[in-house]
């Protein structure tokens, strides 16, 4: 193996900086460098400053964690992890940024034929700008996949029926709904899709199930409303919250396929919230009530009852959740100030942000499921057609520039 240093190492009285100009992330092109014999490292001072692209997008991000470094020791045959860094961001884009690592433990250099290894990868999923819908539309649902997606009602100045199947990323016509209408819940996947609820100028509680063509009617709700939220399948259904006349509701139901059953309260009455997971293991997040009050709290379902968890960190309602219960996505929505792009990130215990959306929106839909997307919506102007996708980065996509100043404390 050609040993190529792509570091450059300067040598101090009790420190040795290491400088690498180009952050590449192929595997073959690790950067190293040879240390002194008997260098023993007390501690290491990352200072970064770089930037990322994804192949095919002009979107430059800023890393937010994205990064992370690798540093370990040892010969070609034997190879110490010593120290795994985790970027954090400076606020200014671009700007350096300097943090001690912390490490397993204090390794000691042998020999001339040790090295220093920097690995450098992304680790979280970013927002990538799809084909847009055909038609622009708020207050939309959405169900399926990533791969295969669905859309289905809303409003464009009048409420409508249109249904967009999302595949070989590209919007194609499906059958349209039987009653149009807006604010309506959805679930299930593109050829076994669920419709519930919404408004036509009154509050319906009508079903109608897709079969990846056309809608049929099914069992209708017991309780109409819109702006409610739902997830599970077309034959194991949940609907939950929601508005009814002026009424923020905190009720649950469960549809088998063919009829709805009440459930258990949420713990709150309000509408306007995201939900996803299963008709057992369910989750919703965010919302609106009756006081006007834009809401941070998430609840999680069993299957019989309704639990508190932890809030998210940004108030939000109109937004798109998806994903499961323990492994969700909240993103975009609106706030008492304007439309958000933000995103968070559920792990069954806590949120933690994502990165942003390219947009800010509200009023929008989502599939299911993860890795998922977002389409349509409002931005407080105008309806939207776009559509985002949600994934994890694949390094092979992505060029990394910029430039590390590593400063190794040693004896």
């Amino acid at each position: 193996m050609e040993r190529v240093n792509l570091i450059t190492l300067k040598r101090g009285l009790n420190t040795i900086d290491v400088v690498h100009e180009d952050l590449g992330l192929e595997s073959s092109k690790k950067p190293f460098a040879f240390l002194p014999a008997g260098t023993q490292i007390k501690s290491v001072l990352f200072d970064v400053k770089e930037k990322f692209r994804s192949t095919g997008s002009s979107n430059v991000h800023n890393p937010e964690s994205n990064i992370q470094y690798k540093c370990m020791i040892g010969t070609e045959e034997d190879t110490q992890e010593f120290l795994t860094y985790s970027y954090e961001p400076a606020t200014i884009f671009g700007k350096s940024n300097a943090n001690t690592g912390s490490y397993f433990n204090s390794p000691t250099v042998k020999n001339y034929d040790t090295k220093l290894i920097l690995e450098t990868w992304v680790t979280s999923k970013i927002w990538t700008v799809g084909d847009d819908l055909a038609t622009a539309r708020r207050n939309l649902a959405g169900a399926g996949t990533q791969t295969a997606g669905l859309s289905f009602g809303g409003f464009t100045g009048s409420y409508v029926g249109t249904t967009e199947e999302y595949s070989s990323a590209t919007w194609s016509s499906g059958g349209s709904l039987s009653t149009s209408r807006y604010g309506l819940g959805g679930c299930g996947t593109q050829t076994a899709g669920l419709s519930f609820g919404g408004y036509t100028g009154s509050f319906v509680a009508t079903t109608e199930e897709y079969n990846g063509a056309s809608w049929s009617g099914g069992g209708s709700l017991n309780v109409a409303g819109y702006f409610l939220a739902g997830c599970g399948t077309q034959s194991a259904g949940l609907s939950f919250g929601g508005i009814d006349s002026g009424v923020y509701s905190d009720t649950t139901e469960e549809y088998n396929g063919t009829s709805w059953s009440l459930g258990n309260d949420m713990n709150y009455e309000y509408g306007m919230m995201g939900g996803c997971g299963t008709q057992t293991s369910a989750l919703s997040c965010g919302g609106y009530d009756v006081s006007s009050n834009y809401l941070t709290v998430s609840e999680e379902y069993n299957g019989s009852t309704w639990a508190i968890t932890n809030n998210l960190n940004f108030q939000r309602r109109l937004t798109s959740c998806f994903g499961i219960q323990n492994d969700a996505i909240c993103s975009a929505g609106e706030s008492e100030i304007s439309a958000l792009s933000s995103t968070e990130e559920y792990n069954g215990s806590t949120w933690s942000m994502g990165n942003n959306l390219n947009y800010e929106v509200r009023n929008l839909a989502s599939s299911s499921t993860q890795p998922g997307m977002t389409f349509g919506g409002w931005d407080g102007n105008e309806y939207i057609k776009r559509t985002e996708l949600y994934s994890s980065v694949n390094p092979n996509e992505i060029s990394l520039s910029g430039k590390m100043n590593i400063t190794l404390l040693v004896t």
